[in-house]
């Protein structure tokens, strides 16, 4: 590593069975496109289980080497006990820090992506870079949508609610907590831990993060968690700066800033043609894992540009709130918030609170007029 190098993008890349070899091309594509003055690497981790042999991301990462000058390569065999997201993670930004440690390299900022992203922002690692240097944050999160390289998940009504609901409900909600926190003002201790609670927190945003490398050592790294290492270590940089009295250590990056990522699709397409699922639901703690060959793209043409009728977009609506669920008060806020940015007005439908537990609720909505929802879903079609 360089000493003028200034950020790294760590990216884990399954290398075997070929799941990664649709998609890794796109992400490396994005990569060489970006601008800026920043100085950065980008660091792949090709990583199989122990006894699999190599598919065709070496060659894929090799090929993209030769006109990528700042991309690094590492390869890696699992054993089978170890292969954890988490494990796999860590090793791979242990080597990031180390070689930032003994370059003399200050201040680095690692940014994390996965290889199935399809479209970053042209400026996403100038932004995540400046953004943590202006906010003096420990991390920055991004913003994240779906896309997908053959089937525009615009062409799909569906699909555009459930993206919505999962980038607008954790803005006006966690992310909302969490700023105002940073900003000094006074926000329940309960109210806050509950925001940045792993099942709260992002819905699948941090596969677009940055962190310092002197946090990053300072919590510990990634743990080996078989999922929801990505939301384990913000809780910890968030924790390790509330109990030195700081509550802006995270902040937040959207594409305004560009600090904006699009990642593959697949799996939301899935959910939805096999199980009729709202997209959401991707981003469960171990991702969507029903019926079909995730790999391969599965017949939509059911799903393109038709509308779905009101008991379904309920429905839908409905299934996707219940993956948020907060406080009482601060869920009916950031719910309100939400829908009026999709055309509901309060009066176009009635809200129920139901209990989740001790201290959190859940959002059902019943549609009474789907005028300026249904209005709100034919802009966003895709022309």
């Amino acid at each position: 590593m360089d000493a003028n190098t200034q950020a790294a993008v760590c990216i884990p890349v399954a290398a075997s069975n070929n799941i990664e070899a649709e998609t890794l091309p796109y992400t490396l594509d994005q990569l060489q496109q970006q601008i800026g003055e920043v100085n950065f690497e980008v660091v792949l981790f090709l990583n199989r289980p122990q006894g699999k042999a190599k598919d065709q991301t070496l060659a894929i990462a090799q090929n993209a080497q030769r006109h990528m000058s700042n991309l690094r390569i590492l390869e890696g065999e699992i054993a089978q006990g170890d292969l954890t997201i988490g494990y796999i993670r860590g090793l791979l930004h242990a080597v990031v820090s180390e070689r930032a440690r003994r370059a003399a390299v200050q201040d680095l900022c690692h940014i994390v992506i996965d290889a199935d992203m399809v479209w970053l922002h042209q400026r996403l690692v100038e932004a995540h870079y400046r953004k943590l240097a202006v906010t003096d944050a420990d991390a920055c999160i991004g913003q994240l949508d779906w896309d997908h390289p053959v089937l525009p998940t615009r062409q799909i009504p569906s699909l555009i609610v459930g993206s919505t609901l999962m980038r607008l409900l954790p803005r006006y909600a966690n992310k909302h907590v969490i700023e105002t926190a940073a900003r000094g003002k006074p926000v329940a201790p309960s109210v806050l831990e509950e925001a940045v609670f792993a099942r709260n927190f992002g819905r699948g945003v941090l596969a677009n993060v940055s962190m310092r490398d002197e946090v990053y050592r300072r919590v510990g790294g990634y743990q080996p968690l078989s999922h929801g290492e990505d939301y384990d270590i913000m809780q910890r940089i968030w924790e390790s700066g509330r109990h030195r009295g700081r509550y802006d250590t995270l902040c937040f990056g959207w594409k305004k800033d560009g600090i904006a990522a699009a990642s593959n699709s697949r799996r939301a397409l899935w959910a939805l043609h096999a199980e009729n699922l709202p997209a959401v639901k991707q981003w469960d703690y171990k991702g969507y894992q029903g019926p079909g060959d995730h790999a391969q793209l599965p017949d939509m043409a059911a799903h393109l540009w038709v509308i779905p009728d009101l008991a379904s977009l309920t429905r839908l609506i409905n299934e996707s709130l219940a993956a948020f669920p907060l406080p009482a008060e601060l869920l009916q806020s950031a719910v309100v918030a939400t829908l009026r940015k999709m055309g509901l007005t309060a009066q176009d439908y009635a809200l129920q609170l139901l209990p989740a537990d001790e201290d959190t609720c859940t959002a059902e909505i019943t549609i009474t007029n789907a005028e300026g929802l249904l209005a709100w879903l034919r802009k966003q079609l895709a022309p």
